[in-house]
């Protein structure tokens, strides 16, 4: 399947990943900019009564009608739950704009898109789309509780943004901003086919449609914390019996008594809060997701030789683990358990975009056949011509 070019480096164009991790990320807001066309088959405003008609959007939880914040409050949905696109275009024709939540749950490039930048990011991703009419606004100005880049597909928008308005807020912690308080914008642009614009998480913002209808994707980093981090690592203590024993009854009025008990455990819990367990806990919501669609399930599998260029499938989330005597490489959907033998392989694999099984590691040539066509049978990588 043919689509945009997907992934970090491709979104952020010549912003190396290295800048935007360091300057960028979780700090200020950034326009990124790149060719008009460089998102060309994500999504079209022609295919949004293609998506009412068979994907059959359940509002409010997958579809909004919103205009300066207010929701359409005449009944456009049917008795089975499902949009009406005649009330759906009058209500665009009012000045009301479509709202798409979780666009890559049913559509696949954009499925696609948000998967290639997980797997970059290894933060959970998720797209909306805005399709707004001519010279109208669907949303005060607010701020959102994740990261988002903002991915403008037709059309042109004015952004007005205000600086942080929340200290990194949590998922938790969204609350109403009123715009009257507001000081001035500290910057206001135009956001066209082909640029995008990255808002980190509380960093208040608002944007109006032109003088023609507004398009854009905002893919949502739903960011995973350090407070994540040492919760996943503090799980696994669970095996601890002194973290199991109940607290005694009436323990909200026995805090002096509680106080000893929670310093010793204060310090039992030290050694398990570990970035590597840490690791191994947030790895799983990662991993557990499906694999991306292959292009032809059923089409014949050729062995691969050990000249063959191959590289890990797009959107492919991996993590490498083990003991002295077997090594176990996870991803999406799957694992690939064997001896230690295979460990230097597989560990080398997991560091390269691109591989060929004549330069793996440590085995002979027909044990690296024999994982390599393990790896391409599973869909955990694909031929590619490097030529």
């Amino acid at each position: 399947m043919t689509g945009p070019a997907t992934g970090l480096a491709a979104l952020l164009g010549t912003l190396s990943a290295e800048a935007f991790a360091q300057e960028i990320w979780g700090i200020r807001c950034q326009v990124i900019d790149g060719a008009a066309d460089r998102f060309a088959g994500l999504i079209a405003s022609t295919d949004i009564d293609r998506i009412l008609r068979f994907v059959r959007p359940r509002p409010p939880q997958e579809m909004m009608l919103v205009k300066a914040s207010r929701h359409y409050d005449v009944n456009w949905i049917d008795p089975d739950g499902a949009p009406r696109s005649d009330q759906v275009r009058a209500a665009w024709d009012q000045g009301y704009s479509i709202v798409l939540n979780d666009v890559a749950r049913f559509w696949e490039p954009v499925t696609r898109y948000c998967a290639a930048l997980c797997a970059d990011l290894h933060h959970p991703v998720d797209a909306n789309l805005y399709l707004t009419p001519p010279d109208t606004q669907g949303f005060d100005p607010h701020y959102d509780i994740m990261d988002v880049f903002v991915l403008q597909l037709e059309g042109a928008k004015e952004w007005r943004l205000w600086g942080a308005g929340a200290d990194l807020p949590l998922a938790d912690e969204h609350r109403a901003i009123d715009p009257a308080a507001l000081a001035p914008p500290l910057w206001t642009g135009m956001l066209t086919p082909g640029q995008a614009l990255y808002i980190p998480r509380g960093h208040v913002h608002a944007a109006r449609a032109t003088d023609a209808a507004s398009l854009h994707l905002t893919i949502g980093v739903k960011i995973v914390t350090w407070l994540d981090l040492i919760t996943a690592a503090a799980t696994r203590a669970r095996g601890d019996r002194r973290f199991r024993e109940a607290l005694p009854p009436g323990f909200l009025g026995a805090e002096p008594a509680l106080a000893a008990g929670m310093a010793e455990r204060a310090d039992a819990l030290a050694p398990w809060l570990t970035a590597g367990a840490g690791l191994a806990g947030l790895a799983g919501s990662l991993l557990e997701k499906s694999p991306l669609p292959r292009e032809d399930l059923l089409a014949p599998t050729a062995p691969v030789a050990l000249e063959t260029d191959l590289a890990w499938r797009a959107g492919v989330v991996s993590t490498v683990a083990g003991d002295a005597g077997h090594v176990v490489l996870r991803y999406n959907g799957g694992a690939l358990a064997g001896p230690a033998k295979i460990a230097p392989a597989v560990a080398w694999i997991a560091a390269r975009p691109h591989w060929r099984a004549a330069d793996l590691p440590g085995l002979a040539d027909g044990e690296k056949l024999v994982l390599a066509n393990r790896l391409l049978r599973e869909g955990v990588v694909e031929r590619v011509d490097r030529s």
